[in-house]
C-alpha cells in the first residue's frame, strides 16, 4: 500500500502467490505496471485470490530490455502494458486508474509459459478474474509490434479460462471489439 515504481521491467508483480492486496500505489515509466501471473518453476505453481485496488498505472512506455527469445519470462512483456492477469485465479482489478500506457490498459490472457513445469496445470488459464469500476483510457495508442501486435487497446481479453468478467468500467477500446459485452459480471 502507498508504494511508487517508476523506471523499472515490472512496477509492480504477485507471481505464485495467495491472498495478496495491491492497493493505493503508483506505477509509472516502467515497461509494465502491474504484473500478477504464474511462471514456471517456482515451489507454489498457482497465483489466487488478489486485489489491485485503487492505484494508478500511467505511461509504463519504458522499453523492455529483453528480448522476447531470451530466457527471462519478462522478455515475453509487451512495452506499454498497464496492468496483465497472466492466469492468476480469483483476481479482482477495482478503482484503479489506467492511463497512457502505448500496448494495453488492462489484460486478461493464458499463461506463454504452459508446459514449462510439470506442476501447473496443461494450460494454465486466468479464471474468476472481475475488472470492475476502473478508468481505462488511451491505452494501446502504439504499441509495442513485437510482443503485442495487434492485440493493444485499453482492455485485452484472450476469452481463456471461465467467469472472467468486466463492468462498470471507463473505457473506449478493446480487443477483440466487443469482448467486454460479451462477459459482464452478474
Amino acid at each position: 500500500t502507498g508504494n511508487r515504481a517508476i523506471g523499472n521491467t515490472s512496477g509492480f508483480e504477485v507471481e505464485n502467490s495467495s491472498n495478496v492486496v495491491l492497493r493505493g500505489n503508483q506505477a509509472t515509466g516502467n515497461t509494465a505496471g502491474i504484473l500478477v501471473f504464474v511462471l514456471p518453476g517456482l515451489p507454489r505453481t498457482t497465483t489466487d485470490h488478489v486485489l489491485v485496488e485503487g492505484n494508478v498505472v500511467s505511461r509504463n512506455n519504458r522499453p523492455n530490455p529483453f528480448p522476447p527469445d531470451s530466457d527471462e519470462e519478462l522478455g515475453l512483456v509487451p512495452t506499454g502494458s498497464g496492468i496483465l492477469d497472466i492466469a492468476g485465479d480469483d483476481v479482482t482489478f477495482r478503482h484503479n486508474i489506467v492511463v497512457g500506457n502505448d500496448s494495453v490498459g488492462i489484460a486478461i490472457v493464458a499463461s506463454p509459459f504452459a508446459g514449462l513445469d510439470p506442476r501447473v496445470e496443461p494450460n494454465p488459464n486466468p479464471d474468476r478474474t472481475r475488472v470492475v469500476e476502473n478508468v481505462i483510457l488511451r491505452n494501446g495508442l502504439h504499441p509495442d509490434q513485437v510482443r503485442a501486435g495487434d492485440r493493444a487497446a485499453d482492455i485485452v481479453y484472450d476469452g481463456s479460462g471461465t467467469e472472467n468478467c468486466f463492468a462498470r468500467n471507463v473505457f473506449k477500446t478493446d480487443f477483440p471489439d466487443g469482448i467486454t459485452k460479451q462477459f459482464p459480471c452478474t
